[in-house]
């Protein structure tokens, strides 16, 4: 059973998802230790966290040695991989970092994944080569990881797109002219999009560290509000006062014209599957989501829009 005295590792703590849970754990007073890069080190990020109470330990998931030192004396740990850098570094990672924990005798894990990966099968032309599979089932292949390695608790969170996609520095890429007021997506017009602030998912892995017999063995998909692309913009619109555009074309006429192909097939992959969360069954857990609304109030300092 965890309690504050406990040390609780988060990885991926200069990342989104990392930072936010190691927020949420110091916040609630937890004991908290995160894994950096040396190349890191000094940056703002971890500075901020160490300021609030973090300690860091240098680490590489590629130096199972430093991953050994890192886990020494931990309670808990925090589990999330950057995609694969085509050298299988996704599945390598969540191997080494799983087997350093349960070596050093680590109680508890919370795994941040990806929201329906555990039904990517069912997603029309699944087998086709139509969609990344392999981001899908790397994402399986890292939750089965935890699964069997036999932790007395572990939970698996698996989140839906970011609303912080909107915000510098990802909306230059994600949402290209955004900060001009036009942005053209392959999203259809309808198309209701989930996504989650990722405090929240912060919010989730706290509770789960700081409840582990509630949340034991429990697959939780997370998203806090859905709109289409139009109600999106319309928000962001609200907040600024001002006006963005939306051109809606295909796929190809995105890639032709400079989207990322990744990031113009994953659009496409939303109109055709798309996340399916049901989000009125999250407030059984009585955390807090953020709203569209809520979450642009919040940032409205950050949102550059000419």
């Amino acid at each position: 059973m965890s309690t504050k005295e406990n040390i609780i590792l988060v990885t991926g703590a200069t990342g989104t998802q990392g930072h936010a849970v190691a927020q949420a754990l110091l916040k609630s007073r937890n004991a908290v230790r995160i894994i950096v890069r040396k190349p890191s080190r000094w940056s703002e990020t971890v500075l901020q966290l160490e300021q609030a109470g973090a300690h860091t330990v240098i680490a590489d998931m590629d130096d199972e040695a430093s991953l050994n030192a890192a886990m020494r004396d931990v309670y808990g740990l925090f589990s999330v991989q950057a995609m694969d850098d085509d050298t299988g570094s996704e599945r390598r990672h969540a191997d080494n970092l799983a087997r350093a924990a349960k070596k050093a005798g680590v109680q508890q894990v919370v795994h941040v994944s990806a929201s329906r990966t555990g039904d990517y099968e069912s997603f029309p032309g699944w087998g086709d080569g139509k969609w990344n599979e392999q981001y899908w089932t790397d994402k399986r292949y890292a939750e089965n990881v935890i699964i069997n390695a036999g932790f007395n608790y572990w939970t698996i969170l698996r989140p839906t797109f970011f609303m912080d996609n909107f915000l510098p520095p990802k909306a230059p890429f994600m949402y290209a002219g955004l900060e001009t007021g036009s942005i053209s997506v392959v999203f259809k017009p309808d198309k209701k999009l989930q996504f989650i602030d990722t405090a929240d998912t912060g919010a989730f892995a706290a509770a789960a560290f700081n409840d582990p017999e509630h949340f034991n063995r429990k697959f939780i998909d997370l998203a806090g509000d859905e709109l289409t692309i139009g109600e999106i913009v319309g928000e962001i619109g609200k907040v600024t006062g001002k006006v963005i555009n939306v051109r809606y074309i295909t796929e190809q006429e995105a890639i032709n014209g400079g989207m990322f192909p990744a990031l113009a097939n994953y659009q496409e992959w939303t109109n055709a599957a798309g996340y399916v969360v049901d989000i009125d069954k999250l407030s059984s857990y009585c955390i807090p989501l953020t709203s569209f609304r809520a979450f642009f109030e919040k940032n409205k300092h950050l949102l550059n829009i000419k």
